[in-house]
């Protein structure tokens, strides 16, 4: 039973003690975590961008390319029956 009470009495005297050599070696670990994410983050999107602009430059060379078929394609032919005229109600 006594164990028991000296246990207790060394983790309260300890406690604080190392409790803040923890929290001195977690403080820093986690603000270089942050960090790295703040970092990663911001990589990520610099590269999502560059890849919004490729993107951007494909669609309207996409676009014009289309465009230049159309101008060579043929027409369709023009309808030939007039279309039914609409009943009024």
């Amino acid at each position: 039973m006594w164990q028991k009470g000296m246990y207790m009495l060394a983790g309260m005297v300890m406690g604080p003690a190392v409790g803040s050599v923890v929290k001195s070696v977690a403080r820093p670990v986690t603000r270089e975590a942050i960090k790295f994410g703040m970092i990663a983050s911001d990589k990520v999107h610099e590269i999502a961008q560059e890849v919004r602009e490729d993107l951007e430059d494909l669609t309207a060379e996409a676009r014009a390319h289309l465009e230049e078929e159309r101008g060579r394609a043929p027409r369709p032919a023009p309808r030939t029956k007039p279309r039914p005229a609409k009943k009024e109600s």
